[in-house]
């Protein structure tokens, strides 16, 4: 299968519809990205919103992965996690070796629920497995499985270690109620025809998703990356600090650059562009967060908006130049089909000109030259033609 169905067959699966779910649309898609580029996810809200359905849906719909999921508490332990003591090797040997097959660390797709209920220590302990995808005890490193974790949380504990746990998650979101009516309905239908029942759904397979994911991660280069959108990059990502004084750490700002490439390859694009600079408010934004979101969109506004309308600009103005360079100063000796034609063109940019938005001085310079030259051209030959083509004009 080419990589353009493989990329289809992902957007068709995360749908919200798809996994049984209203109003979720812009989580379904931040939880696309996060499996794309092997991230993490925490979705955050009160409890009956839903949180736990997305993240056993969204697995569900993985087929042929290894799943581990965890209720976490202020009882848990790291062995809950990774796997209790081997006593027997303990007696014979006078070591500590854990018995680790069918827990975390042998698992592709793990779902922590509650994870702030959990004790600092236990969420130290999870650390290495979320970032580095290893467990580190004694002299022993044990290598992860992990693709991507969904983790959920009632409420937020800040601290240290959480605020360490805080940045494995690279995607946060806030989930709330269903707010509107038509939504709401459907809903409320959706669970007494279906259920939780998700039989009938479209899934993907893991070996396809670790093939893209390879795609984003691992391969450098098939994405390039213009000094132009990485400085724009830099300038959203400081700007979003400046504004909402929350800290971008450098790991989150190089993750969110995945995020670019995952949506220039779901674009069919070999280019990052500034429309997938926009999607790094997956990651920037706590989704649902409505100040994080319209301070975002407003530096983009600010940003890439100007920076897309002078690129355009530039563009009018750079093929009228390339034009006027073409035509001769002197239109007289040409047919009268060739001067109409031109003078009909050079109209229509002068009118393009004109409805050009970009106020910086090197635009508004550039303008006022052409149009003055275009002007000079029309009005000069315009005289030189009746004055041939009508005797005693």
């Amino acid at each position: 299968m080419s990589i353009e169905k493989d990329l289809q067959s992902v957007r068709n699966v995360f749908q919200a519809s798809n996994l049984g779910l209203v109003d979720r649309s812009e989580e379904v898609k931040q939880l696309m990205y996060a499996v794309l580029t092997k991230e993490h996810m925490l979705l955050q809200g009160s409890p009956g919103t839903g949180k736990s359905l997305l993240a056993d849906n969204a697995f569900d719909v993985i087929t042929g992965a290894s799943n581990f999921k965890l209720h976490l508490s202020k009882d848990s332990t790291p062995d809950e996690i990774f796997g209790p003591i081997d006593f027997k090797a303990l007696r014979e040997q006078g070591e500590y070796i854990h018995n680790t097959k069918d827990y975390a660390l042998d698992a592709n797709l793990i779902f922590f629920d509650e994870l702030f209920d959990a004790s600092d220590a236990t969420i130290r302990s999870i650390l290495g497995l979320l970032n580095e995808r290893v467990w580190k005890k004694g002299k022993v490193n044990h290598i992860a499985q992990l693709h991507t974790c969904i983790a959920t949380s009632n409420y937020r504990r800040d601290n240290e270690v959480t605020a360490a746990i805080l940045d494995r998650f690279v995607f946060k979101a806030e989930v709330g109620n269903v707010e509107k009516a038509k939504e709401k309905m459907i809903m409320y239908k959706n669970f007494i025809m279906k259920g939780n029942n998700l039989s009938k759904q479209k899934k993907i397979s893991f070996v396809m998703l670790q093939s893209l994911s390879d795609i984003i991660v691992k391969d450098s280069g098939n994405i390039k990356f213009s000094n132009e959108i990485l400085t724009t990059f830099d300038t959203l990502r400081e700007e979003f600090k400046k504004e909402t004084k929350k800290e971008i750490t450098d790991r989150t700002a190089n993750k969110a650059l995945k995020v670019v490439k995952a949506s220039a390859i779901l674009n069919g694009r070999d280019k990052a562009s500034y429309e997938d600079l926009r999607e790094t408010r997956y990651v920037f934004c706590t989704i649902n967060n409505r100040d994080e979101e319209r301070y975002f969109e407003a530096i983009c506004q600010r940003v890439i908006d100007n920076l897309i309308k002078k690129k355009e600009a530039l563009e009018i103005l750079n093929e009228s130049n390339a034009y006027l360079e073409t035509l001769p100063t002197d239109l007289s000796s040409k047919s009268t089909e060739f001067f109409t034609e031109t003078i009909k063109e050079l109209q229509d940019r002068v009118n393009s000109i004109h409805a050009v938005e970009c106020d910086t001085v090197e635009i508004k310079e550039n303008q006022h030259r052409l149009l003055i030259q275009m002007g000079k051209l029309v009005e000069s030959n315009r005289e030189k033609f009746f004055e041939m083509r009508i005797p005693n004009y």
